[in-house]
């Protein structure tokens, strides 16, 4: 675990590093190219404020001394030298060749930044020892490089710290999914960020208890499976004993032969449903979507069902949309969903009918089959249609249910099933308005 936390604090660190050396040395490079030349420019406009005021009072007084800058007013001619201890160097400055700004370096290898300002009768030179603009410059640097250097040592910690304040939550989820992974789903995994690695805690605690729900469900599958398998093939080989024994003749031979078929036949159904069921699941059954006639499909399954039932027991059909309806769907499978949802109402129905109601709901279309049996216990209702579920009153895998779910789904139609007030269970889907003609 421990190697998982050095590895990211290592790049956090590493990552940190390399943006602080970055932004730093970016910096030290534009105050190094830039610094210089702004504060110069600076200095000159310094001078050149300063030659004005000497000007001014040059005017007025006819003289000007100044102990901040050295200069020289040249007047037709004649020079005049001001300024600390008025060098005598400065009486050979030729001030014709100067530039208005410009610098000037004297016998002693002494640099000046120096302004020329033009008047009426002649030149005002001022100038200012360059040596105290390059050392100011040279402590900003120093002072820069220190920042620089300060910046390094405070981020080791600094990144040490964030990466392991990053990397804890993330060892949880890790420790969390080898938990999962182990099908140990009770995981508790307490992650307070505020951010994405918080909703990605949330996800992985909503997916445990997905596949803690969906492990259950399979090994209950697995479990129903065998027990629906083994009845009928105990069946199948205690009366093919019985006929290869020889101790049942004549009539009864043909008895025996004929409920092992039937027992043969069931497996093959059962088979046969599983089948098309991961079929369906994993799309590899191709629906052919096209105009039809959804009161003609609902037709067509009561006339087939009435046939086979008893003629006793009534399927009431009410259209309270009083017209033909016309949906975008399969017909072949979506005849499959309302005849088993038919045939699976009438057998848990107490009475001797049962309603199909078609109706208006939101401008969508809800077909709807109601029937007046037990109910199903509220704890299992949102599951009837789940392929692993075995209801006790049912003796079956709730095998057609799961497929009429699937080719619903494949419609993209919403289905439901509900407890009514009354008595009984109302099966439904919800056919969209965008596929209704």
């Amino acid at each position: 675990m421990k190697t998982g936390t050095n590895k990211i604090t290592k790049r956090i660190l590493k990552y940190f590093l390399l943006s602080t050396v970055l932004v730093m040395g970016l910096g030290y490079i534009f105050s190094t190219v830039l610094l210089g030349k702004v504060y110069i420019k600076q200095q000159y406009n310094e001078l050149e404020k300063i030659s004005g005021q000497i000007e001014s009072e040059y005017k007025m007084y006819g003289t000007y001394s100044s102990s901040l800058v050295l200069g020289i007013i040249s007047e037709g001619g004649n020079s005049h030298c001001f300024g600390p201890g008025k060098m005598m160097w400065l009486n050979k400055v030729d001030v014709e060749k100067l530039k208005e700004k410009d610098t000037l370096v004297t016998n002693k290898r002494e640099k000046y930044l120096t302004y020329k300002k033009p008047t009426d009768s002649g030149y005002i030179v001022v100038m200012k020892s360059y040596y105290d603009t390059k050392e100011y410059i040279n402590l900003i640097y120093l002072i820069l490089a220190i920042i620089f250097m300060v910046s390094i040592i405070i981020s080791n910690p600094l990144a040490i710290y964030l990466g392991r304040r990053f990397t804890k939550p993330i060892i949880d989820l890790k420790q969390a999914s080898d938990e999962i992974a182990k099908e140990n789903f009770d995981v508790h995994i307490n992650v307070k960020t505020g951010d994405e690695i918080e909703e990605l805690a949330q996800s992985i605690k909503k997916m445990s208890k997905e596949i803690s729900y969906k492990y259950n469900l399979q090994r209950e599958f697995i479990a129903n499976v065998s027990h629906d398998f083994k009845t009928p093939l105990s069946i199948i080989k205690n009366y093919s004993e019985a006929i290869g024994d020889e101790l049942v003749k004549g009539e009864e031979v043909k008895e025996y032969s004929e409920i092992i078929i039937e027992e043969v036949d069931r497996l093959n159904r059962l088979v046969s449903e599983i089948l098309q069921l991961s079929k369906i699941k994993e799309g590899k059954v191709n629906m052919n979507f096209e105009r039809i006639s959804i009161t003609h499909i609902i037709k067509e399954c009561v006339k087939k069902i009435s046939f086979m039932s008893n003629d006793n027991f009534e399927i009431a059909v009410i259209n309270n949309l009083n017209n033909d309806i016309f949906i975008k769907g399969d017909e072949i499978y979506l005849y499959r969903v309302i005849y088993n949802l038919i045939d699976n109402s009438i057998k848990h129905s107490c009475g001797d009918s049962i309603k199909i109601i078609l109706e208006n709901v939101s401008d969508n279309v809800k077909i709807s089959i109601r029937d007046n049996g037990k109910g199903i216990d509220e704890e299992f209702i949102g599951e009837v249609w789940d392929r692993y579920l075995k209801n006790k009153s049912s003796g079956g895998m709730g095998i057609g249910l799961s497929i009429s779910k699937e080719i619903l789904l494949k419609h993209e139609f919403s289905y439901g099933a509900r407890n009514l007030k009354e008595s009984g269970v109302e099966f439904y889907f919800i056919i969209p308005k965008d596929k209704v003609f």
